[in-house]
Order: C-alpha cells, then structure tokens, then sequence
C-alpha cells in the first residue's frame, strides 16, 4: 500500500497507481435497461397480429376477422397471448417501476420507461380492438 497518495483505495503495482473503486454502470445501459421492459408486450401482441395477417392474406379487421377462428396455429397463439397479456403488462410496468428505483439516472430512467410504454401502447392501441374481439 503506498502511504504517499490520499486515495484510500489506490494501491501501487510496480510503479503504477491502481484505483480499486467500483466502476459505474453507463446511463446508456441503464436507459436500455428500462426501454427493455416495454419489449415482450410488443412482441406478442405483434407477433398474435402478423401471424394472423400472414394466415388470413390481408391485414386482420376487426369484428370480421376473429382471432378464435382463423386457424389453429393462429387461434393457440392467441389463446397464448390473451392468457398471458396480463402477465406481459403488469410484469412490465413492475420492472420498469423496479429499474427506475434501484439503478442510478432515476429520472432519466422514468422519462424512458414512459416513453417506451407510450410508444408500446400506441403500436399495440390499432391492433387492441381486433385482439379482444
């Protein structure tokens, strides 16, 4: 330990100073992080759509084309997605709430977690009336 410098936490390798302090996590990781929590939403809601849209040949309509009746694959999937959509947007906001509160950037993060919900909930909001029909 060298007894010459006023970091308690640097010590002397040969004749190098090494700092043993902990290194930060990014704000750029931390606000992917929270944008992330927004993403299986996304993508089963879409994925329930595209594959009805890639079953029927045209963009699924609401109240003429019901997602229980289109095909097999496509009626599981949206078995699938109806059962868990809860579980998608209550684990999501509860992540994001958790990301905002345990890492650092808080308010950075918030900004982001809205930003990402709304974008998520504008991209879902067209495909919503078809899904619960």
């Amino acid at each position: 330990m060298n007894s010459n410098t006023s970091n308690p936490y640097a010590a002397t390798v040969g004749k190098k100073q090494v700092s043993r302090k902990k290194k930060t996590i990014p704000w750029k990781r931390n606000a992917c992080i929270t944008a992330a929590n927004s993403i299986p939403l996304l993508l089963v809601m879409r994925g329930t759509w595209l594959l009805a849209w890639g079953e029927l040949g045209h963009m699924p309509r609401a109240m003429l084309d019901d997602p229980k009746f289109i095909s097999p694959l496509a009626s599981g999937f949206h078995r699938f997605a109806s059962s868990t959509f809860p579980l998608w947007f209550f684990g999501g906001v509860v992540t994001t709430l958790l990301s905002v509160i345990f890492l650092r950037f808080r308010l950075l993060n918030l900004c982001v977690g809205i930003l990402s919900w709304l974008g998520t909930l504008y991209l879902v909001s067209g495909m919503m009336e078809w899904f619960l029909d």
